[in-house]
């Protein structure tokens, strides 16, 4: 019997995400993670039926999620690491695409309300995706995890489908999601980023003099 989580804990969303899954026929993940998955990791492990293969470099991850949906002629998924381990992945996410081959990719990227900040991995993870002609689902609250689970697993019959999953999209508790327009709000201009930055140089300069 799979436990139930408990409500409010970072884990829902993301346990409803891997059950979902396994509950419509994904038996395999095939993973390169990073501290942005981490629970989507152990809500993976948690899920009965539902097997993680673990590889060293994305490559490996979309080469044999594309080599499984050839051979089974059904979805394998994939958990990648932000935009960047999803660029790593593409040539084979091409591939795939080319062959018509079955894939869910789960995608983990930055928390909403630290999108604003432009950190260094951030990038459009779904202009990426399109560009393969995936077909794109961004949840960005843990009721909407579920839901967008379930609806890719019969749009990836042929394709594609990518799920784009920000790390505080699985806690609806989660206390920085009360800035609310934050996590719509664009990154800050490059101008004003080196501004503050100049200043905190200057801070540390005058810091050092003292």
């Amino acid at each position: 019997m799979t436990s139930t989580p408990t409500r409010g804990t970072r884990q829902d969303g993301a346990r409803a995400l891997m059950r979902t899954l396994a509950d419509s026929g994904i038996d395999t993940l095939f993973t390169n993670p990073g501290t942005t998955e981490l629970h989507l990791v152990e809500a993976a492990e948690a899920t009965s039926g539902l097997r993680s293969v673990l590889a060293l470099f994305e490559g490996t991850v979309s080469g044999a999620a594309d080599g499984f949906g050839r051979i089974a002629g059904r979805p394998a998924a994939t958990l990648l690491h932000l935009g960047p381990g999803q660029g790593n992945g593409w040539a084979n996410f091409h591939n795939a695409r080319r062959a018509r081959t079955p894939i869910i990719s789960v995608i983990g990227d930055q928390a909403t309300f630290h999108q604003r900040n432009d950190p260094p991995l951030m990038s459009d993870i779904a202009a990426v995706a399109k560009a393969l002609d995936s077909r794109v689902a961004s949840p960005q609250a843990a009721g909407e995890v579920s839901a967008a689970a379930r609806a890719a697993v019969p749009s990836a019959s042929a394709k594609l489908v990518s799920v784009v999953d920000p790390d505080d999209s699985s806690d609806d508790s989660h206390p920085e999601r009360s800035v609310g327009p934050l996590a719509r709000s664009r990154p800050l201009p490059v101008s004003t980023r080196r501004r503050r930055e100049g200043r905190r140089a200057q801070d540390a300069r005058r810091e050092l003099i003292q």
